[in-house]
């Protein structure tokens, strides 16, 4: 999920956030005036979206016959992979809505964006490349987005097709809103990982240029130093206010990984196939697998982000540890040990609300635990069949 934006000002997110305000998974903000407005209709409205998504629930689950008919009809393994699938991006969905609707005088949306504008305007980024960012946000963004939800509709039309229902009924008794809001949290956070990855880098080429510096220059290096702490401290505001949507997207991209490798097995093993079955069979698959690749490469894209922004704040420390070899007696070393202690410090990490760390190493682990749980679901399914 590459928007391609090479710029340093956190205003560039404002084009984005608008878009967010309709799924309302940001709150109503005004990057003008730096101040939230109308938190009474923001929360009204997201009262609304919470109820209607609790009244889909009730539909879904207890109204619909057709639905709950073609639900028994699968097998355990898969009745419970698209249970947990489905609560997992419902629950993803309340979380989001809430987490932008109903926030706090102390909220972490105002810490991450006053952070942001304080980095800005002290590392003279205000403003700098506000004109280049359409040149890369047509072609990137609304392509992916054009994408994800042409295939999302694919997915719709094979749905009403198994189902013999309209268009319109599959988009409401199919979890597609959910996947839209899944995906779209996806490219907030990506979003904001890109400012994140941009500010640790200009402070490295800061730090640089100070090493390369014939004179001592504790002032600038005091002041970097400040502004590496400054960004640690908004990466632990990130982890509370995404921590639990990161866990909920990971352990969807598994499970949806396992029911999209479960279904062609369970049904190119079934005796019973025609052609007419096969036909809705490889739509259903093509379908299902197009929606799950752009996400898990939104999801990779998010993952290998975060574990190149923890590798640049590590490098920011290896950088002032060269600043003793430089000046090993200079009157003012015991000043730049303190300070080097005091980045290294400062140092975070990407988590899922504490449950795990965020590090490219996930991709792995992810792919060994459905590795797992597949053959799991295909012995499972193969002692039924026996019984």
């Amino acid at each position: 999920m590459n928007l391609n934006l090479s710029v340093k000002d956190i205003n560039f997110i404002k084009y984005l956030w608008k878009y967010f305000n309709i799924y309302l998974i940001t709150p109503w903000y005004n990057f003008d005036k730096n101040a939230f407005y109308s938190p009474n209709m923001c929360k009204i409205y997201g009262t609304l979206l919470i109820l209607l998504k609790l009244f889909w629930l009730f539909d879904v689950t207890f109204l619909h016959d057709k639905l709950n008919k073609s639900y028994r009809q699968l097998l355990f393994t898969q009745k419970i992979n698209y249970a947990f699938s489905c609560l997992n991006i419902f629950v993803l969905t309340i979380l989001s809505i809430a987490n932008a609707s109903f926030v706090g005088t102390d909220n972490k949306w105002k810490i991450l964006l006053a952070n942001f504008r304080y980095l800005d305007l002290n590392l003279h980024n205000n403003e700098k490349t506000e004109r280049k960012i359409w040149n890369n946000f047509y072609s990137t963004f609304l392509l992916e987005q054009t994408l994800f939800f042409g295939c999302l509709c694919y997915q719709a039309h094979v749905w009403s097709r198994i189902m013999k229902i309209t268009f319109l009924e599959s988009l409401w008794f199919s979890p597609t809103v959910d996947r839209c809001y899944e995906f779209q949290v996806v490219t907030l956070i990506v979003a904001f990982l890109k400012c994140f990855n941009n500010r640790y880098k200009e402070l490295n080429h800061r730090l640089l240029k100070c090493l390369n510096n014939n004179q001592k220059v504790l002032q600038e290096y005091q002041n970097l130093v400040c502004y590496h702490r400054l960004l640690g401290e908004t990466i632990d505001a990130f982890n509370k206010l995404f921590g639990y949507q990161i866990l909920l997207l990971v352990f969807h991209a598994g499970l949806q990984l396992v029911g999209c490798l479960n279904f062609p097995y369970v049904f190119f093993t079934s005796a019973s196939n025609t052609p007419e079955k096969c036909s809705v069979a490889f739509s259903m698959l093509f379908s299902n697998f197009s929606v799950l690749l752009i996400f898990l490469f939104a999801l990779v894209k998010m993952v290998v982000l975060m574990d190149s922004i923890v590798q640049e704040a590590e490098r920011f420390v290896d950088l002032s540890y060269k600043m003793h070899v430089k000046w090993p007696q200079c009157k003012e070393i015991d000043v730049i040990i303190k300070l080097t202690k005091f980045a290294k410090q400062s140092v975070r990490k990407f988590s899922a609300a504490g449950f795990f760390q965020t590090r490219k190493s996930i991709i792995f682990s992810v792919i060994s635990n459905v590795a797992t749980y597949f053959i799991i679901s295909i012995q499972f399914n193969q002692s039924q069949n026996i019984v």
